[in-house]
């Protein structure tokens, strides 16, 4: 969540991903304990009790909730970022059509309904939308509505990544070496 992290930052500074530096001297005003470096870790901290607040994904904020652990996912009155999990076929596999049934599997909204239950991750079958609206607990945990969409944030990867290199720099200088 690093990256949503950075252009959040740059965002609240009147930036973006054009303009990342001002993410970058936000945050180096903060007096974070620690930056980690993978959700595995924030993971660890927050089951550890080391950590009580993080940029991190719904999923897996709503996942150690529902283990019982006291922490909530609260998106911010900013809004937040539009991800996405994808499943592709792979260019010249050995068997294209058990891949494409597998796909056309993952896209039924039986199986879909299993994982926003169990991860828990917002389906993308247009199918489940009225019984989202009538599970509210459960449709709190991921966006789920056109209201709900219209506050996330699509980031333009093009751009970030072009920065990427410049500003990983940047970060390093004026964030880690502290």
């Amino acid at each position: 969540m690093g990256r949503d992290f950075l252009i959040a930052a740059a965002r609240l500074e009147g930036g973006d991903e054009n303009s990342l530096e001002k993410g970058i001297e936000k945050i180096a005003t903060l007096k974070a304990q620690s930056y980690p470096s993978s959700s595995a870790t924030i993971e660890a901290l927050m089951k550890a009790g080391d950590v009580w607040a993080a940029p991190w994904i719904n999923g897996r904020a709503w996942g150690l909730t529902d283990q019982g652990l006291p922490i909530r996912f609260i998106l911010p009155k900013e809004g937040g970022f539009a991800g996405a999990t994808t499943i592709d076929l792979v260019r010249n596999t050995k068997s294209p059509k058990e891949a494409q049934q597998y796909i056309n599997l993952v896209m039924d909204p039986l199986p879909q309904l299993g994982q926003a239950n169990e991860i828990p991750y917002g389906p993308t079958n247009r199918l489940l939308a009225p019984i989202l609206a009538a599970n509210p607990s459960l449709a709190q945990k991921f966006p789920s509505s056109p209201e709900d969409f219209r506050k996330l944030y699509v980031v333009n990867w093009e751009v970030y990544n072009k920065n990427f290199s410049r500003v990983n720099s940047l970060w390093n200088r004026r964030i880690l070496s502290r």
